[in-house]
């Protein structure tokens, strides 16, 4: 394995890790905003998405789902703490990318 491919391998790791802790910071900043645990959530989520890419109308659904998160409170602590993944997220992605970018250029230079 060559050093550029080593580098190519730790970017996608790095960038993964970082899309993965984005991920998961943005639904604990939202803990508020659902009335589901994460994997319902995410599935009903992709459920909604994929029928409005294709023009179903689901804004009742998610009428639904806003009326029965209302009895949530929002928990700051945990807001907050999705807000810091998030951002350490968009960190790893950009270090990610940048180790990439450096493989390429290796990569090019032989």
């Amino acid at each position: 394995m060559t050093a550029a491919d080593r580098l190519n391998l730790a970017g996608f790791l790095i960038a993964s890790s970082g899309s993965i802790l984005g991920m998961a910071g943005a639904l604990k900043q939202a803990n508020a905003y659902y009335p589901f645990k994460a994997w319902p959530l995410a599935g009903h989520a992709l459920k909604v998405t994929v029928r409005s890419i294709f023009r179903k109308n689901v804004l009742e659904e998610i009428k639904t789902a806003a009326k029965l998160a209302e009895v949530n409170s929002e928990d700051r602590v945990k807001s907050l703490q999705g807000l810091y993944w998030l951002f350490c997220g968009f960190l790893l992605q950009l270090a990610g990318s940048a180790v990439l970018l450096l493989a390429s250029l290796l990569a090019a230079s032989h």
